[in-house]
């Protein structure tokens, strides 16, 4: 079979199919829609309480100040992340909870059960920036229910740098910038890594968008998967219906005859009498003779039998063999059989797939 025959058969076969495989593919797109739509819908019930926080944090006018801190070798500290890792760890907030009386915590525990992890792309609440610029490091607090506790908690913090109680900037000049103010001393258009109402927007309910995108990638899916099932489903049929249903040799000649394109039954004739041989065999398990202008099929020099093993042993020798393929009808074992027994006269063969 060439190449253009077998993807003709593919197309034939997904066009047959057709309402399945869109059917399978809507089913998968709604699956994985509606579990995306259900799963999230779960978590989210569990995170609701930490979500409703954080929006109200957030929502917040933060407490700031800026220092610049040079190392003893007179170059300027520029790791500012270890700041606010720092500031974030739990001893220390405790420790500045005892001595403010504010209990802000929680966000610590909020932020991670909303998967809001520190990362070069985000900081969270409690954050500490550094500008490439300047080296100025803002210390940024959204931690509190309102802007006088985040203006509370920057003093104490504020406190821990100018007692000197850093570990890491002991032996470090600090040079201050600002001392904590309530207002946003950063632009917020460059610097993209702080907490902000956006910050948690689509984490406290379904993402409508994100079912959207999950029920498109199930119908590609679907597709793929539908496709590939009702191909396989194929192998179990009991009779041929495309031309990779069976298989044949790569010296035998393969012809696809559509009844619906061929306007006349003698084309079909023809395919069978070119090209001119002193005795043809023609094996067909379906009486083809509704398929001939013909009332006798006796197409001479043709011979028609059901089956190899029905051929008279006394007849003439034969020149080439003909096995008749008729879709839907023709059982795959009696054309497995007919071909193999076809090969042992090791003359031409020749298989006409009648569509």
């Amino acid at each position: 079979m060439s190449l253009l025959t077998l993807i003709q058969e593919l197309w034939r076969f997904f066009k047959d199919y057709l309402v399945k495989i869109v059917l399978g593919a809507i089913f998968v797109g709604l699956l994985t829609s509606g579990g995306r739509y259900f799963l999230t819908n779960q978590q989210v019930e569990g995170q609701k309480e930490a979500y409703n926080h954080l929006v109200q944090v957030y929502s917040q006018e933060p407490a700031e100040f800026q220092f610049i801190l040079t190392n003893a070798d007179g170059t300027l500290f520029d790791n500012s992340f270890v700041f606010d890792e720092y500031f974030s760890s739990p001893e220390v907030i405790k420790q500045v909870e005892a001595e403010t009386g504010i209990k802000f915590g929680r966000f610590v525990q909020d932020e991670q059960l909303l998967e809001l992890f520190k990362t070069s792309q985000y900081r969270g609440g409690l954050s500490a920036v550094r500008n490439t610029s300047t080296n100025v490091i803002t210390m940024r607090f959204l931690v509190g229910k309102n802007a006088d506790e985040n203006l509370k908690i920057a003093q104490a913090y504020f406190k821990l740098l100018q007692e000197n109680r850093v570990p890491f900037a002991k032996n470090h000049e600090r040079t201050i910038v600002t001392s904590p103010v309530k207002a946003e001393l950063l632009d917020l258009n460059t610097v993209q890594n702080v907490a902000v109402p956006e910050s948690v927007s689509g984490l406290g309910g379904p993402n409508a968008k994100s079912s959207i995108i999950f029920g498109i990638a199930g119908f590609m899916f679907g597709l793929i998967l539908t496709t590939g099932l009702l191909f396989l489903l194929r192998l179990f049929k009991r009779t041929i219906t495309y031309g990779f249903d069976y298989a044949w040799n790569m010296e035998d000649g393969h012809l696809m005859y559509h009844r619906q394109k061929q306007s006349k039954a003698s084309d079909l004739e023809d395919l069978l009498k070119v090209p001119h041989v002193n005795h043809r065999l023609v094996v067909s398990q379906v009486n083809p003779e509704s398929s001939f202008e013909s009332a006798n099929f006796a197409i001479q020099p043709l011979t028609y039998v059901n089956k190899l093993q029905d051929l008279d042993q006394s007849s003439n020798q034969v020149d080439d063999i003909v096995i008749m393929v008729y879709s839907n009808q023709t059982e795959k074992s009696w054309y497995n059989e007919q071909a193999a027994l076809a090969h042992l006269y090791r003359v031409p063969v020749k298989i006409i797939h009648v569509i």
